[in-house]
């Protein structure tokens, strides 16, 4: 399993007008000073949540202004190498983390602490608690194995040197056609990469075995292929991914996880493992050029 780890998070209020001094729960910062990494959730104005809450059509606009600003600075800081100091007491402190002033009506908490093994599981719990589950549409609530399986990974300071993400691979030489794994790694006694590849949804599914297909049947290589699945999307009675994954795992050197719950992910333990145990990347020594 994950190893247990700090975070810390704060909870985003916006309070309309001074005068009244009402206030709602508006969003959830997470951050890991481990991983280096935030996570947020805003409410739009849209959401149903305001429908009693805003007096005038102007200060629903006030609001949308204020969180696409203030998502805007948060970007910025998901998009830096690291987390500096994090704010400990009140919106001055925020101001200069964030490197410019708060946004109109926006207040954020004093950072609370926590130790988890699964940031994502306590960013999902936060919003539940402090948001309501019941303003959260039914597509975020269905965050993508995608996420879960990147929130999972960034647990782990190691995997930086040991993880390629997002590397476009070229299934032959002679073939111009370039598509995307999510991860390669390099096994200690294997000179071929190690793939890891999470199955896409809806219309995608098609290309991403058309590509796969492709890859497996293109060459002889000895590498290794990890498909990470949601094993309802496998187990479905109407699933359009089973007999496509089916047919892919006819090749030995394709190994399938199927996932069952994505907040905990605990069959990819032995993949964990696996990739802590290999080579960092400056010692790869990869001998095909299909990685392009």
């Amino acid at each position: 399993m994950a190893d247990r780890h700090s975070i810390w998070y704060a909870i985003i209020t916006y309070v309309p007008d001074q005068i009244r001094y009402e206030r709602m729960n508006v969003g959830v910062i997470i951050g890991d000073k481990h991983s280096q990494q935030i996570s947020f959730k805003l409410l739009s104005s849209t959401n149903r949540k305001f429908n009693n809450f805003f007096w005038s059509p102007i200060e629903r606009k006030t609001y949308q202004v204020s969180i696409e600003y203030l998502e805007f600075l948060l970007k910025n800081i998901q998009n830096k190498m690291s987390i500096f100091s994090v704010p400990k007491y009140n919106n001055t402190d925020w101001n200069t983390w964030l490197g410019a002033q708060l946004p109109n009506g926006i207040f954020i908490s004093t950072p609370h602490t926590a130790r988890t093994s699964n940031d994502l599981n306590v960013f999902n719990n936060l919003i539940q608690t402090y948001i309501g589950d019941q303003f959260i549409s039914k597509a975020e609530k269905s965050a993508s194995l995608k996420s879960s399986v990147f929130s999972l990974f960034t647990t782990y300071k190691s995997f930086e040197n040991k993880l390629r993400r997002n590397v476009k691979v070229q299934p032959a030489i002679n073939l111009p056609l370039k598509f995307e794994m999510d991860y390669v790694y390099q096994m200690f006694k294997s000179k071929s990469p190690s793939f890891i590849q999470i199955t896409p949804n809806g219309g995608s599914i098609n290309d991403w075995y058309k590509n796969t297909f492709t890859l497996l049947n293109k060459n002889t290589d000895n590498f290794r292929l990890n498909i990470i699945s949601k094993a309802s999307d496998y187990e479905s009675s109407n699933s359009t991914l089973r007999p496509l994954l089916n047919d892919i795992m006819s090749d030995n050197r394709v190994s399938p996880v199927l996932v069952s719950n994505k907040n905990e992910l605990s069959e990819l333990d032995n993949l964990l493992i696996e990739i802590k145990d290999s080579k960092n990347i400056s010692d790869w020594d990869i001998k095909r050029s299909y990685i392009a």
